[in-house]
């Protein structure tokens, strides 16, 4: 009898165990941060184009609106003179390696704001990121740049 009952308590621990493992897996697979990592790793396997499913709003409009400009020979020539393309070019996978590290995050409900420092051999910089859950999943919802946190050395 005594037996039985540990063997009880130890199932119900174990149930417990997995129940609470599972949740907390589950809240870190559905995080903006790990969304952010998983975009990140898109971007600098496959370019910026990477980024494009995963934007809404406003994000979405500015990067069409962006990424039709940045296609003009004329603009490509004009950024080709200045530090901008560093941007650019570090964005699309021409620049070498570049690393991440999120910054401050503040979450509530549906929406999150993201901080992320971006490292790249020739600049640094942050980006200010909204983020929002739409069916499910975290998209970028509208981007900030802080011209004044960028660095090109």
């Amino acid at each position: 009898m005594l037996k039985k009952r540990w063997v009880m308590i130890a199932l119900a621990a174990t149930l417990v165990a997995v129940l609470v493992g599972g949740f907390v897996l589950y809240t870190v697979l559905n995080s903006p941060q790990y969304t952010l990592k998983k975009i990140a790793d898109e971007v600098k396997a496959n370019g910026v184009k990477a980024v494009e499913p995963h934007l809404t709003g406003n994000a979405l409009k500015a990067y069409n609106k962006v990424y039709d400009i940045s296609q003009n020979f004329v603009v490509q020539l004009v950024t080709s003179l200045t530090d901008i393309h560093k941007v650019v070019d570090l964005l699309d996978g021409k620049s070498g390696p570049w690393e991440y590290k999120l910054g401050d995050t503040k979450t509530s409900g549906s929406n999150s704001s993201v901080t992320i420092h971006i490292i790249g051999s020739s600049f640094s910089g942050d980006l200010n990121l909204e983020m929002k859950k739409e069916s499910g999943s975290w998209k970028i919802s509208d981007v900030a740049i802080p011209i004044a946190s960028w660095i090109f050395p």
